[in-house]
């Protein structure tokens, strides 16, 4: 995105086939070949990353244009929102051309190839399950169809049988209901089946498989990168996202921008954002009484007595929880779970609306997101 006296001149796009390098030393050869006119070369130069030497590349793009160029990585500010934007149309691009039919089926080949699996994965479901505080539990099936959403397969599982913050067992209970549910009506299955997780849920998958006679169903766990190093240090360094399959002991990892990867990550991300939908729906539509009165340790005669004394849900958000904590209605042990619950932060954009709520093993209707301009207009 470059600016010309604070309004933006242009924007352009390019193509790295880079997948084996790092950011940091693409940046650096990108921003040497971009900038090898110096009549174009602004003073300013703000990045979401530092290249490889940014001193080196900066001392030497103020030589090529005569006057000091700063490569800046802003943090704050207007300066780190351009950036932010400019890193989101690049995403959004990206996710455009991966979308295509002909590198849809080149990465979902190389999915295949790469997990060890009979035949390519036209028809991928991944399970997620999201729960506030131990409550609202619901499980969250996606369903990819030649690397796109399906969304008239997406499936919502209110959990029914499991209490407390279990999230194997409530990962058993969604899968034991579709699985069986298909079973007895002898319907198509996935050619793989993701579990958001680690060995554990993977686990959890096979028993289920196990017990109600699945089979042909390719299964894995995925479980999300982390932060690791010598402990009492800030020496760390975070991991690959690791995929763990049956009768594997180790996990198979990929380069951190493999297109296999990003499809992955794109197919977790998304039962992830449709089971916190839920929530938000629940949090933005539901009365102060019954939101309480799911919560352990309330029942309607306390509630009944929170509602009296704080009057609507607003101003308990907006308490303190020393305030909580403080009140005659609210005794401490629940003052910390109420104001968490009320507090739970999603990190996914959402709808603010969810059109059908009767979602239990039924199909559920995407609501529409209202989007506001795109960053490329």
């Amino acid at each position: 995105m470059q600016y010309r006296h604070g309004t933006l001149s242009d924007s352009r796009h390019y193509w790295l086939k880079a997948y084996d390098k790092p950011a940091p030393d693409i940046l650096y050869g990108f921003l040497a070949q971009f900038y090898d006119d110096a009549n174009f070369i602004p003073p300013e130069i703000y990045l979401n990353c530092e290249p490889t030497d940014a001193d080196l590349l900066a001392e030497w793009l103020s030589e090529q244009c005569g006057r000091k160029v700063e490569l800046r990585r802003p943090e704050r500010g207007e300066k780190a929102i351009l950036a932010r934007m400019a890193e989101a149309n690049a995403r959004e691009l990206l996710e455009q051309r991966l979308s295509g039919e002909e590198h849809a089926a080149e990465t979902l080949d190389n999915l295949r190839d790469a997990l060890g699996l009979s035949e390519t994965p036209s028809v991928i479901e991944c399970f997620d399950i999201s729960n506030i505080q131990g409550v609202m539990a619901v499980g969250s099936m996606v369903t990819f169809r030649d690397g796109e959403p399906d969304k008239s397969a997406y499936r919502r599982f209110k959990i029914r049988t499991v209490e407390g913050a279990d999230d194997f067992a409530m990962l058993r209970e969604s899968l034991t209901r579709r699985f069986r549910a298909a079973m007895e009506e002898d319907k198509p299955l996935p050619s793989l089946v993701i579990m958001d997780g680690g060995k554990g849920q993977l686990h959890v998958a096979l028993d289920v498989f196990a017990e109600l006679g699945v089979q042909g169903v390719a299964v894995c766990g995925m479980a999300k990168s982390r932060l690791k190093g010598p402990a009492g240090t800030e020496e760390k360094t975070r991991t690959e996202e690791r995929i763990f399959l049956p009768g594997r002991k180790n996990p198979v990892t990929f380069r951190h921008n493999a297109p296999a990867l990003f499809l992955l990550q794109r197919i977790r991300d998304e039962a992830h954002r449709f089971g916190i939908e839920y929530h938000r729906w629940l949090r933005r539509n539901r009365n102060l009484r019954s939101i309480l009165e799911e919560l352990p340790g309330i029942g309607a005669k306390r509630a009944k007595q929170i509602l009296k004394e704080w009057k609507s849900l607003a101003r308990i958000r907006e308490a303190a929880r020393e305030d909580l904590a403080a009140s005659a209605s609210i005794p401490a042990p629940l003052a910390q779970t109420i104001w968490a619950f009320l507090h739970a932060e999603e990190d996914q954009r959402l709808s603010p609306e969810v059109e059908n709520l009767d979602f239990v093993d039924e199909p559920a209707e995407e609501p529409t997101t209202e989007e506001g301009p795109s960053l490329n207009s």
